[in-house]
């Protein structure tokens, strides 16, 4: 793995819910993110949640980053990933990186895309199928 710098910073980016299983699940991702080795883990969500997009990324700017990566944990890239999320995150529509002002400190956002498409998350889902087929009838 490339090691992060100090001014290095991943943003793991939920939809938002009222129920607190979404935060639970989006805290035990950022620790096997920290725990892997990466630096800097924030979870931000979108919408229902006081850990909103935008004051993850004024914290994150305020703490000396300079370059985030923005993970969504989201299966398809509707709406909430081509424009509300990109646009929180100072970015144009549809666009995966760029250069934004947070109070007065350039950051280099750097933005995936959903993880539908993904090959492993068909593995995931293989898996259980797989699982459930193993059940005794």
């Amino acid at each position: 793995m490339e090691k992060m710098r100090d001014d290095e910073g991943i943003m793991l980016i939920g939809h938002g819910s009222r129920s607190n299983e979404s935060e639970r699940v989006f805290s035990l991702q950022a620790e096997r993110l920290r725990n892997f080795g990466f630096r800097n883990v924030r979870v931000a969500f979108n919408e229902m949640s006081d850990e909103t997009i935008e004051k993850v990324l004024w914290e994150m700017a305020d703490r000396g980053i300079r370059r985030i990566y923005a993970l969504p944990l989201f299966i398809i890239a509707g709406i909430h990933i081509t424009q509300d999320i990109s646009g929180k995150l100072g970015l144009k529509e549809d666009c995966d990186r760029g250069n934004i002002q947070v109070n007065g400190r350039e950051i280099e956002i750097r933005y995936a895309s959903a993880i539908g498409d993904d090959p492993l998350v068909s593995a995931i889902l293989i898996e259980r199928a797989l699982g459930l087929m193993s059940w005794a009838e």
